[in-house]
Protein backbone atom coordinates (compact mmCIF):
# COMPACT_ATOMS: atom_id res chain seq x y z
CA UNK A 1 0.00 0.00 0.00
CA UNK A 2 1.53 3.52 -1.03
CA UNK A 3 2.10 5.57 1.88
CA UNK A 4 -0.06 8.66 2.35
CA UNK A 5 1.08 11.97 3.99
CA UNK A 6 -1.15 12.09 7.31
CA UNK A 7 -2.70 7.86 7.33
CA UNK A 8 -1.22 5.60 9.98
CA UNK A 9 -0.68 2.08 8.53
CA UNK A 10 -0.63 -0.65 10.91
CA UNK A 11 1.63 -2.90 9.78
CA UNK A 12 3.29 -6.42 10.16
CA UNK A 13 5.27 -8.92 8.06
CA UNK A 14 6.45 -12.15 8.05
CA UNK A 15 9.41 -14.32 5.83
CA UNK A 16 8.38 -17.71 4.90
CA UNK A 17 9.61 -20.88 2.86
CA UNK A 18 6.53 -22.12 1.23
CA UNK A 19 5.43 -24.81 -1.28
CA UNK A 20 2.50 -23.33 -3.11
CA UNK A 21 2.68 -19.30 -3.13
CA UNK A 22 -0.82 -19.82 -5.12
CA UNK A 23 -2.39 -21.66 -1.96
CA UNK A 24 -0.87 -19.26 0.12
CA UNK A 25 -2.76 -16.60 -1.42
CA UNK A 26 -6.13 -18.48 -1.57
CA UNK A 27 -6.50 -18.85 2.36
CA UNK A 28 -5.46 -15.50 3.07
CA UNK A 29 -8.10 -14.62 0.72
CA UNK A 30 -10.49 -16.88 1.98
CA UNK A 31 -9.74 -15.79 5.74
CA UNK A 32 -10.10 -12.39 5.19
CA UNK A 33 -13.66 -12.97 3.63
CA UNK A 34 -14.40 -15.00 7.10
CA UNK A 35 -13.66 -11.89 8.62
CA UNK A 36 -16.66 -10.10 7.47
CA UNK A 37 -14.35 -8.04 4.85
CA UNK A 38 -15.35 -7.71 1.29
CA UNK A 39 -13.29 -7.39 -1.80
CA UNK A 40 -13.56 -4.92 -4.63
CA UNK A 41 -12.20 -6.96 -7.20
CA UNK A 42 -12.84 -10.74 -7.52
CA UNK A 43 -9.97 -12.92 -6.71
CA UNK A 44 -7.20 -13.07 -9.24
CA UNK A 45 -4.98 -16.77 -9.07
CA UNK A 46 -1.33 -16.20 -8.44
CA UNK A 47 0.86 -15.97 -11.79
CA UNK A 48 4.58 -16.53 -11.51
CA UNK A 49 6.40 -14.38 -13.14
CA UNK A 50 9.78 -15.78 -15.66
CA UNK A 51 13.07 -14.07 -14.73
CA UNK A 52 16.18 -14.50 -16.40
CA UNK A 53 17.62 -17.35 -14.09
CA UNK A 54 16.73 -20.39 -14.91
CA UNK A 55 14.63 -22.33 -13.12
CA UNK A 56 12.73 -19.48 -10.84
CA UNK A 57 10.16 -17.36 -11.16
CA UNK A 58 8.85 -14.46 -9.40
CA UNK A 59 5.41 -13.34 -8.14
CA UNK A 60 3.38 -10.45 -6.47
CA UNK A 61 -0.17 -10.40 -5.47
CA UNK A 62 -2.19 -7.57 -3.19
CA UNK A 63 -5.63 -8.62 -1.75
CA UNK A 64 -7.11 -5.54 -0.59
CA UNK A 65 -10.82 -5.75 1.37
CA UNK A 66 -12.85 -3.36 3.46
CA UNK A 67 -15.61 -3.65 5.92
CA UNK A 68 -17.71 -0.33 6.96
CA UNK A 69 -19.58 0.65 10.14
CA UNK A 70 -22.08 2.80 9.81
CA UNK A 71 -22.87 5.86 12.99
CA UNK A 72 -24.80 8.39 13.49
CA UNK A 73 -25.43 11.76 15.75
CA UNK A 74 -28.48 12.47 17.15
CA UNK A 75 -27.81 15.59 18.59
CA UNK A 76 -26.73 16.71 15.42
CA UNK A 77 -29.77 15.45 13.74
CA UNK A 78 -32.07 16.82 16.47
CA UNK A 79 -30.42 20.41 15.88
CA UNK A 80 -30.40 20.37 12.14
CA UNK A 81 -33.73 19.30 11.70
CA UNK A 82 -34.71 22.66 14.43
CA UNK A 83 -32.85 24.80 12.44
CA UNK A 84 -34.29 23.72 8.91
CA UNK A 85 -37.24 24.92 10.29
CA UNK A 86 -36.11 28.37 10.02
CA UNK A 87 -35.52 30.03 6.42
CA UNK A 88 -32.19 31.91 7.25
CA UNK A 89 -30.24 28.84 9.02
CA UNK A 90 -31.47 26.17 7.13
CA UNK A 91 -28.44 25.52 5.16
CA UNK A 92 -26.93 25.04 8.61
CA UNK A 93 -29.53 22.86 9.62
CA UNK A 94 -28.96 20.76 6.36
CA UNK A 95 -25.26 20.74 6.68
CA UNK A 96 -25.78 19.68 10.27
CA UNK A 97 -27.90 16.95 9.43
CA UNK A 98 -25.31 15.67 6.70
CA UNK A 99 -22.36 15.47 9.19
CA UNK A 100 -24.90 13.71 11.60
CA UNK A 101 -23.97 10.62 9.74
CA UNK A 102 -20.59 9.02 9.38
CA UNK A 103 -18.85 5.58 7.80
CA UNK A 104 -15.66 4.31 9.18
CA UNK A 105 -14.19 1.82 6.95
CA UNK A 106 -11.52 -0.95 8.36
CA UNK A 107 -8.98 -1.67 5.11
CA UNK A 108 -7.08 -4.68 5.17
CA UNK A 109 -4.25 -5.27 2.70
CA UNK A 110 -2.33 -8.46 2.44
CA UNK A 111 0.44 -8.03 -0.30
CA UNK A 112 2.47 -11.30 -0.90
CA UNK A 113 5.84 -11.51 -3.08
CA UNK A 114 8.83 -13.56 -3.68
CA UNK A 115 10.54 -15.79 -5.45
CA UNK A 116 9.77 -19.77 -6.60
CA UNK A 117 12.14 -22.38 -7.85
CA UNK A 118 12.63 -25.80 -8.61
CA UNK A 119 14.23 -27.82 -5.94
CA UNK A 120 15.02 -31.54 -6.03
CA UNK A 121 15.95 -34.21 -3.05
CA UNK A 122 18.69 -36.99 -4.16
CA UNK A 123 19.81 -40.12 -2.15
CA UNK A 124 23.80 -39.47 -1.84
CA UNK A 125 23.96 -42.42 -0.74
CA UNK A 126 25.95 -45.01 -3.97
CA UNK A 127 24.39 -47.97 -2.17
CA UNK A 128 21.09 -47.07 -2.69
CA UNK A 129 19.55 -46.71 -6.26
CA UNK A 130 19.58 -43.31 -7.35
CA UNK A 131 16.15 -40.99 -6.59
CA UNK A 132 15.05 -37.68 -6.97
CA UNK A 133 12.67 -35.94 -6.29
CA UNK A 134 11.45 -32.44 -8.05
CA UNK A 135 9.47 -29.70 -6.38
CA UNK A 136 9.04 -26.42 -5.74
CA UNK A 137 10.20 -24.00 -3.17
CA UNK A 138 9.27 -20.15 -2.67
CA UNK A 139 11.00 -17.85 -0.27
CA UNK A 140 7.80 -14.79 -0.15
CA UNK A 141 7.02 -11.83 1.93
CA UNK A 142 3.97 -11.79 3.16
CA UNK A 143 3.09 -8.10 4.99
CA UNK A 144 -0.59 -7.50 6.53
CA UNK A 145 -1.33 -4.14 7.25
CA UNK A 146 -4.39 -1.92 8.37
CA UNK A 147 -5.82 1.40 8.19
CA UNK A 148 -8.97 3.39 9.10
CA UNK A 149 -11.32 5.99 7.01
CA UNK A 150 -14.47 8.58 8.61
CA UNK A 151 -16.32 8.85 5.26
CA UNK A 152 -18.46 11.81 6.38
CA UNK A 153 -20.69 14.48 3.83
CA UNK A 154 -18.83 13.25 0.88
CA UNK A 155 -15.06 13.88 2.32
CA UNK A 156 -12.83 10.87 3.78
CA UNK A 157 -10.27 11.62 6.36
CA UNK A 158 -7.77 9.34 8.11
CA UNK A 159 -8.93 8.39 11.48
CA UNK A 160 -5.99 7.54 14.25
CA UNK A 161 -7.80 7.47 17.70
CA UNK A 162 -10.96 7.58 19.75
CA UNK A 163 -12.82 3.89 19.74
CA UNK A 164 -12.82 2.78 16.49
CA UNK A 165 -9.17 3.26 16.21
CA UNK A 166 -8.65 1.36 18.90
CA UNK A 167 -11.30 -1.09 18.08
CA UNK A 168 -9.24 -2.01 14.59
CA UNK A 169 -5.94 -1.76 16.91
CA UNK A 170 -7.27 -4.97 18.95
CA UNK A 171 -8.57 -6.39 15.44
CA UNK A 172 -5.09 -5.45 13.73
CA UNK A 173 -3.30 -7.37 16.74
CA UNK A 174 -6.34 -10.42 16.79
CA UNK A 175 -5.40 -10.80 13.26
CA UNK A 176 -1.61 -11.10 13.27
CA UNK A 177 -1.76 -13.46 16.18
CA UNK A 178 -3.86 -16.31 14.23
CA UNK A 179 -2.05 -15.86 11.02
CA UNK A 180 1.16 -16.57 12.83
CA UNK A 181 0.02 -19.45 14.41
CA UNK A 182 -0.46 -21.21 10.42
CA UNK A 183 2.42 -19.16 9.13
CA UNK A 184 5.07 -20.49 11.82
CA UNK A 185 5.51 -23.96 10.53
CA UNK A 186 6.53 -22.48 7.39
CA UNK A 187 8.64 -20.21 8.49
CA UNK A 188 12.64 -20.92 7.80
CA UNK A 189 13.64 -23.42 10.32
CA UNK A 190 16.32 -23.36 12.88
CA UNK A 191 19.10 -26.43 11.78
CA UNK A 192 18.66 -29.03 13.80
CA UNK A 193 22.41 -29.19 14.51
CA UNK A 194 22.42 -25.48 16.08
CA UNK A 195 19.50 -26.55 17.80
CA UNK A 196 21.18 -29.06 19.84
CA UNK A 197 24.34 -26.59 20.24
CA UNK A 198 22.66 -24.53 21.71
Amino acid sequence: MPETPGVTVLRHSWKLRVGSPGELLWELHQFISGRGYSFDRPYQPLKLEETPIDGMASFAAVLEASRESETSSFWHLALGTLLCFTLVLMPLGLRLIRRSRAIYRHTITLSLEGEAYRSSARASDSRWLQAEMLGVTSNARLTLEATLTRLQAGEAWPVTSGPHWQALVREFEQLTATLSQPLKPVTLPVPAESEAGG
